[in-house]
């Protein structure tokens, strides 16, 4: 269930409709995961709350979005830019696990 923050404010500049704003101000010491359909609004949902997370103490480097393509990846990543200076990771599901493989394996290009 969507838990929002204590007093979740509307945030400024934002045409979210309610789920939307509650999504993006769900209780920023939990995780969060939005399932919805072409068309309903996750990129500037995700936008929002990597926002609120910002403003609510959470570091940019503690903060990692996930998609499932590289055209979303993309635009989160341009919108993200747009928004805010901070530097939030944003990386497709493959990308990321690909990432955490090189990580521990030096054959696959990674690794320490």
């Amino acid at each position: 269930a969507i838990r929002p923050a204590p007093s979740a404010p509307a945030l400024p500049g934002c045409s979210a409709n309610e789920q939307q704003r509650l999504a993006a101000t769900h209780d920023p010491s939990a995780s969060l995961i939005i399932f919805a359909p072409a068309g309903a609004g996750k990129t500037l949902t995700l936008v929002q709350r990597v926002l609120h997370l910002l403003v609510s103490g959470v570091p940019a480097d503690g903060i990692l979005c996930l998609t499932f393509t590289r055209k979303a990846a993309s635009e989160l990543t341009a919108r993200l830019a747009s928004a805010m200076s901070a530097k939030v990771e944003v990386r497709t599901f493959h990308a990321w696990c690909l990432r955490l493989v090189r990580s521990f394996d030096p054959q696959l290009g990674g690794g320490e």
